[in-house]
């Protein structure tokens, strides 16, 4: 028998082959990844799902079992991790797997699911015909009669800027839940069109924006997600990216309008 040459390149290849065959592993192209400019996962992949994950209906099972590479055999390096860094905006998966749980985790929720929760989000929101009624606690007195974005903020509020630092001010949007912020002297209460405001919550999301940012490219003024993660009862916070007017205060068990003339 001749003996047969391979670069080492081709060896290393042959023996993750021979190890996802021996571990049953097998892809299915799901998907294909378009002329990305994601840093460190640039150019054109392949979206491979594990064929015996294919039906599964839970998302974690399918993501842990997807593989993003530029080879169809799911040999390459893997690019999977990029997906929360813009890569899903590349991804087209192919008209089989559309509307399907392959799409629920890949592309960060089915459309029509991501549209329920965003409306079940909105409906937690306090409003006032076409407008949503916003509060803003606070220890600090304005007096020039408008709630501006960059103001001294609480620890949370610190924190959550932390994760995206598009400018912008904290207030609630729903009656009642677990208001970490409500510990302040002033109640201030502010107006804005509540189609001016962008679910994106868990789970909702409609058009897969990545932050907020997109969203105010997208012509939003604000975002609404619930405090902690999934769970409405919570409570629904609505971060605006403009300074709002103040349309009524709280103050001592009193009502006052935004310039300090009482109501009440």
């Amino acid at each position: 028998m001749g003996m047969i040459l391979m670069t080492e390149s081709q060896l290393k290849n042959v023996i993750k082959k021979v190890l996802k065959e021996y571990a049953g592993k097998a892809y299915s192209i799901v998907g294909y990844v378009k002329n990305s400019t994601v840093d460190y996962a640039t150019g054109n992949y392949y979206v491979l799902v594990e064929v015996d994950k294919l039906n599964s209906n839970d998302i974690n099972t399918i993501l842990k079992a997807t593989e993003i590479t530029k080879d169809k055999e799911g040999n390459g390096s893997s690019i999977t991790g990029y997906l929360k860094s813009g890569l899903v905006d590349f991804i087209e998966l192919l008209p089989e797997y559309k509307n399907t749980p392959i799409e629920d985790a890949i592309m960060g929720g089915l459309k029509s699911q991501r549209i329920a929760r965003s409306k079940e989000l909105i409906g937690t929101l306090v409003t006032d015909g076409s407008y949503t009624i916003l509060t803003h606690n606070s220890n600090t007195k304005i007096t020039d009669g408008v709630i501006k974005i960059g103001m001294p903020m609480n620890s949370w509020s610190i924190d959550d800027f932390k994760e995206d630092g598009t400018p912008r001010l904290y207030s609630w949007g729903s009656d009642g839940g677990l208001d970490v912020s409500n510990a302040g002297l002033y109640k201030y209460f502010m107006k804005i069109p509540t189609s001016e405001i962008y679910p994106m919550g868990f789970g909702c999301n409609p058009d897969l924006y990545n932050t907020f940012s997109d969203v105010v490219k997208a012509g939003y003024s604000a975002v609404g997600y619930y405090i902690q993660g999934h769970n409405k009862e919570s409570g629904t916070v609505v971060a605006c990216f403009k300074d709002i007017p103040i349309s009524k205060i709280e103050f001592n068990g009193k009502l006052y309008n935004g310039n300090w003339k009482q109501i009440s």
